[in-house]
């Protein structure tokens, strides 16, 4: 008994909190009142009849059709694009079947930018509901629209986002980056292909945030790497000051696992960097499933050939999921990989691999082979002296340029005496490799990025998961 109490005064509190909100608007109470008046629902007139008695009550007036755009335009205004308004105005204000979406589509509008979450029953009885949002807050679908060519203007975004006022140029004078961008931004699935350091992370999360921030959508960015999804992650929020970023791999503690989860399913996730075999968990499929995603990334996309087959059969099984997941949604499959060097082979047996598992005919972004931020130099050694003109070179360099140094070795125990010996000459170094504990792996990594271990001696477990540092 004092529990049912209990949970009507929680809920008359909630009523008389909502009433003298609303009194302050009594447009927007006015607006649902259209919205549940005389609905139709499987040819049951007024199924809604108490929620629209009860706006009712409290609304000014109940209007009709043209005082209800108009009331919608006034309270979006700025928020959406008035095409897209007109393109659903009939199927919808004049629709006694659909009215009842108009008053989420609003609710939702009103307080969107970034962890905005549609909840799933609303979703379940209103699927058309993310396309609408999409039409008025993303892209209409008419060229000349101004509205959205301001929203939607790449260089803006990266301003936005990032700080930068121009994208980077190919030494061939292309904007490469605002290309890919464009083509992402109309939801184009691309390969794209630039060098090491070319920025091929930008190219994604800016459209990944702009999603984020318009729709609400979360985008799932395939990584191979542990050591990469964490550095990816970090840069992220760090340079956009953001916590929007988050990743989901077998590094976590469960505490840490659970709130990840949590934010992904409460919206305050934007991008979720996770490995391909996360997507056979079940409670990552539901977890997933509870978000509307707006695009899929491969990051490092030469996994899909080059792993595909033996190493990594997860990256094959991939698109399987996307299609599971789109046909369950009900949307598109949309797809951006990307990867620093692709032969002409790899590129083929990338494309024709998302034409037979999600019918999308990827087009190719692709700059030069060149790397003209990096240098190479080859120094022929014996076994006898080439852990000491290793640590020469090292010395050298750190002292005459700072930073820090990557050595890479073949073998697990390779690094681990190569080390030794550095810090033996005096050469603070750390060796890193698969066969260390999670801890271990992360707190080194930490030290090495925040300038405490100015050498590493490592096998590539650690090498993709490192950039922007030099």
């Amino acid at each position: 008994m004092e529990d049912s109490l209990l949970s009507f005064s929680i809920f008359q509190d909630q009523i008389n909190a909502f009433c003298l909100k609303k009194k302050t608007n009594p447009k927007l109470l006015s607006f649902y009142s259209f919205a549940f008046k005389d609905v139709l629902i499987r040819g049951n007139e007024n199924s809604f009849k108490g929620i629209f008695d009860l706006f009712s009550s409290m609304a000014p007036e109940v209007v009709n059709e043209i005082k209800a755009i108009e009331i919608f335009k006034s309270l979006s205004h700025g928020k959406i694009c008035v095409n897209g308004l007109e393109k659903i105005e009939e199927n919808y204000f004049y629709n006694k079947i659909k009215k009842p979406i108009l008053s989420y589509l609003l609710s939702w509008i009103l307080v969107s930018g970034g962890n905005s979450v549609l909840p799933s029953w609303v979703k379940f009885e209103f699927p058309e509901i993310a396309e609408l949002i999409r039409t008025l807050r993303f892209y209409c679908g008419n060229e000349n629209c101004s509205y959205c060519k301001e929203n939607n203007n790449s260089k803006k975004l990266l301003k936005k986002y990032f700080g930068f006022g121009s994208y980077r140029t190919l030494s061939d004078k292309r904007e490469l980056q605002k290309q890919i961008v464009d083509a992402n931004l109309e939801e184009i699935s691309i390969l794209g292909i630039l060098p090491t350091g070319g920025g091929k992370s930008i190219c994604y999360q800016i459209p990944a945030l702009h999603r984020f921030e318009r729709l609400g959508d979360l985008t799932i960015v395939i990584s191979p790497l542990k050591a990469l999804m964490k550095d990816q992650v970090d840069n992220l929020n760090k340079n956009t000051n953001t916590v929007c970023a988050d990743t989901i791999n077998g590094s976590l503690t469960l505490p840490e696992r659970g709130a990840v989860m949590e934010r992904v399913r409460l919206g305050y996730s934007g991008l979720l960097y996770i490995s391909p075999e996360q997507l056979r968990n079940k409670s990552i499929v539901s977890l997933l499933e509870s978000r509307d995603i707006g695009c899929f990334v491969f990051d490092e996309a030469h996994c899909i050939s080059k792993w595909g087959h033996d190493f990594r059969p997860d990256y094959l099984y991939v698109s399987e999921f996307i299609n599971k997941y789109c046909t369950k949604m009900n949307r598109n499959p949309f797809v951006c990989a990307y990867t620093a060097t692709a032969k002409m082979d790899v590129v083929e047996e990338i494309k024709s691999h998302f034409m037979e598992a999600l019918g999308i005919d990827i087009q190719v972004f692709a700059g030069g082979v060149a790397r003209e931020n990096l240098l190479y130099s080859v120094w022929p050694v014996n076994s006898s002296v080439k852990n000491d003109i290793i640590f020469s070179i090292l010395n050298d360099k750190l002292k005459e340029n700072g930073g820090a140094g990557i050595v890479y070795c073949l073998t697990r125990k390779g690094t681990e005496f190569l080390s030794s010996f550095l810090n033996s000459k005096g050469l603070e170094s750390q060796h890193f490799h698969a066969g260390l504990l999670e801890p271990q792996k992360r707190n080194i990594q930490d030290d090495f990025i925040d300038g405490k271990i100015p050498a590493i001696c490592a096998t590539n477990a650690f090498g993709m998961g490192i950039s922007d540092i030099f």
